[in-house]
């Protein structure tokens, strides 16, 4: 931008258009406020969701397993990230008390 001003062609048209944007912010201030957008989920990206809460909710395991990565020691987590990278919690879920594997 400085660069453009230093240029008579460049700076007469660079301070010509800030004047019409300054006009422009004045005259609709509700042009240049940020509207966030929004976002829309996709019916898989909610059924993921719908059946992770369901897990949550109902597999002991997997709740004390996300306890643990939260809240745990760093050993605990060292541990908790390894059994996940196996895919232990793909395999084994809690049942009535019961570990069990698929």
């Amino acid at each position: 931008m400085s660069e453009a001003l230093k240029c008579d062609e460049c700076g007469y048209r660079v301070t010509k258009a800030e004047a019409i944007y300054n006009q422009r912010r004045k005259e609709h201030p509700e042009e240049f406020v940020y509207k966030r957008p929004e976002f829309i989920r996709s019916p898989e990206l909610k059924n993921s969701y719908d059946m992770l809460f369901q897990r949550i909710k109902n597999d002991s395991l997997y709740k004390e397993h996300l306890k643990r990565l939260a809240t745990g020691t760093e050993a605990q987590k060292d541990v908790e990230v390894k059994r996940s990278n196996k895919g232990y919690y793909q395999q084994h879920y809690e049942e009535k008390g019961i570990i069990k594997k698929i």
